[in-house]
């Protein structure tokens, strides 16, 4: 926060140079040159600088407010960060991460049924909270990993561990004739911040 003020305060300044040397620009530089040079020369209509020598100088003066504009631009757009509400932090990608891991590990799954990336992006939170998913990014890293990011920034390692839960399934076997009960995986997740 204080940087951003003296930032703003920077391109305040700038801005107001650029200004005045605008201004200075559009004043007679005839006139200007009596107010502030003439009074150091013992004679100063022997020393009155050219129309040329003036209009170089109206020009330096043009140049150096477009100089001070250019500044006060790249000042301010560089060095004020705007937070974008559409936009995530750290902590929601993290709490993002984490909802999803809680939900994946309140789904159990059958033995040897993996969790897949769909399965993960599915489970991301879409309430209100977090609005902008679209800007979540997935991505498989090994097996049972996922990197969760924000376009690539924020990076959260989504780690899934399966263990044989006491939970069980009965289903109809192959053949139709009967059925098989299958014990379900449980999941762990953890979240880690950075890639995994």
């Amino acid at each position: 926060m204080m940087g951003d003020l003296f930032v703003i305060g920077l391109g305040i300044f700038l801005g107001l140079l650029a200004l005045a040397f605008l201004g200075m620009a559009f004043v007679d530089q005839r006139k200007l040159w009596w107010n502030w040079r003439a009074r150091w020369y013992r004679n100063p209509e022997a020393n009155e600088p050219s129309d040329l020598a003036l209009g170089r100088q109206r020009l330096s003066f043009v140049a150096a407010a477009a100089m001070m504009a250019f500044a006060t631009y790249q000042v301010l757009s560089a060095g004020i960060v705007v937070h974008d509400e559409s936009k995530w932090s750290q902590d929601e990608v993290r709490a993002a991460a984490e909802q999803a891991g809680r939900d994946l590990e309140s789904s159990p799954k059958m033995q040897h049924d993996a969790v897949d990336v769909g399965d993960v992006e599915l489970a991301l939170p879409n309430d209100t909270e977090f609005a902008a998913e679209e800007q979540l990014t997935v991505e498989e890293s090994g097996a049972d990993s996922y990197v969760i990011s924000a376009e690539g920034q924020y990076p959260q390692c989504l780690t899934l561990k399966t263990s044989r839960g006491s939970d069980s399934i009965t289903v109809p076997n192959g053949s139709g004739d009967g059925a098989e009960t299958v014990p379900l995986d449980r999941i762990k997740a953890e979240v880690a911040q950075g890639a995994c």
